[in-house]
């Protein structure tokens, strides 16, 4: 994974640019979700055309993240602290795609 660059607090696209990176990251984390979610239901699915592989991925595409880790957790044996892990990564997510401009909308406020 490459570096994070550090924060200068140099101008106010600094934290459009971080929050660029963060839902990057948070994309990569829901592909990832998305992969396992497949191949934990490879067994249950007979595959015999790669056109029934691509009907399981994009089903399985259009559940939220939440959806996709509630399955997974359901699938593996999972730590307490792995599960926490991956609640607590869920909400950062989720508070990140649908509230982080609405609760910091006074402080990205600029005077023209």
């Amino acid at each position: 994974m490459p570096e994070i660059p550090e924060i200068d607090n140099c101008c106010d696209k600094e934290a459009f640019a971080f929050f660029g990176l963060t839902a990057y990251y948070a994309q990569v984390l829901e592909e990832a979700a998305l992969n396992l979610a497949v191949v934990l239901r490879l067994p249950e699915v007979n595959l015999l055309s790669q056109e029934l592989f691509l009907d399981l991925y994009d089903s399985l595409g259009r559940r939220t993240f939440g959806r996709l880790l509630k399955a997974a957790k359901s699938e593996l044996s999972l730590s307490e602290e792995d599960a926490d892990f991956l609640s607590k990564t869920l909400e950062l997510r989720n508070m990140l795609v649908h509230r982080y401009f609405r609760e910091r909308a006074e402080d990205l406020i600029s005077e023209v």
